[in-house]
């Protein structure tokens, strides 16, 4: 499940939710590492029926993310509305 496809998308969310200042990374973090500590994640997620918790859970838990201001909705809409 982890393709080049979808780990520019989980980037492009990311990267829109800092751009947004819904997502803050901790001082010396960027939006790449975190790309890649969520993509290796991959493995466990449920689907993307599932996309909004699994990735606010894998958010909440990176030592990369200071703030994070986004519900379970938002991840699932940014995912239906993202442009690769």
């Amino acid at each position: 499940m982890n393709s080049p496809l979808i780990q520019r998308i989980l980037g492009r969310i990311l990267a829109d939710l800092l751009a947004q200042e819904r997502l803050v990374l901790v001082d010396g973090a960027d939006v790449d590492q975190l790309t890649a500590e969520i993509t290796s994640t991959l493995s466990n997620a449920p689907g993307f029926a599932q996309f909004g918790p699994w990735l606010a859970g894998g958010l909440l838990r990176s030592e990369l993310v200071d703030d994070f201001y986004a519900t379970d909705a938002d991840l699932s809409e940014m995912l239906r509305n993202v442009d690769p």
